[in-house]
């Protein structure tokens, strides 16, 4: 017979088992045939920044372009996947760019760019980009293991006291580790 206690860390660990299986096997492949192809015109070099939020560190390239009110960005996966030393020390001001994007904005209202090609060399790796995605979301495993060791000790080890609190905060810590490191 589940108690409270009990069976609300049994809804939390078929909630994590189910959500950490759909995370883990969807597709985020991204192709450029799916992006609107770009020609651009540089206003000035790119210009990398490196910032920091409460849990992670992010790094991207910003772009800035004559006849676009928002500037372009390289970031997250893409930034990853990008030769960046080389974009920040071969483009210049004036330089005619093509860049892959669509109407996606980051939290500063930057268009995000998923490809970006200049003298026929291509400077984002979009295979790369797909690969190191895929990896990441591999992380959602570790998370639904947690969920069946939630099971496991409920069911099985009936001596432990094993409580709501201690679920989600096991939960948290675990989640927090794997966040910081796919950023």
């Amino acid at each position: 017979m589940l108690n409270k206690h009990n069976l609300s860390v049994f809804l939390l660990s078929l909630i994590i088992i189910l959500c950490s299986f759909l995370y883990s096997f969807r597709n985020t492949d991204i192709s450029l045939n799916e992006k609107q192809s770009l020609s651009i015109v540089l206003k000035g070099k790119p210009v990398s920044s490196h910032f920091r939020t409460s849990l992670k560190f992010y790094d991207n390239i910003k772009i800035d372009a004559y006849s676009y009110n928002n500037n372009f960005v390289i970031e997250n996966f893409e930034y990853k996947a990008s030769a960046y030393d080389e974009i920040l020390n071969r483009l210049k001001k004036g330089d005619t760019v093509q860049i892959w994007a669509d109407n996606n904005k980051n939290s500063d209202g930057n268009i995000l760019v998923y490809g970006l090609r200049y003298n026929d060399v291509d400077y984002i790796n979009i295979e790369e980009r797909n690969a190191i995605k895929a990896r990441y979301n591999k992380y959602g495993l570790i998370v639904a293991l947690y969920g069946i060791f939630l099971l496991f000790t409920l069911y099985l080890k009936r001596g432990v006291k094993f409580t709501f609190t201690k679920a989600v905060t096991i939960l948290l810590l675990i989640l927090i580790g794997i966040y910081r490191i796919t950023k």
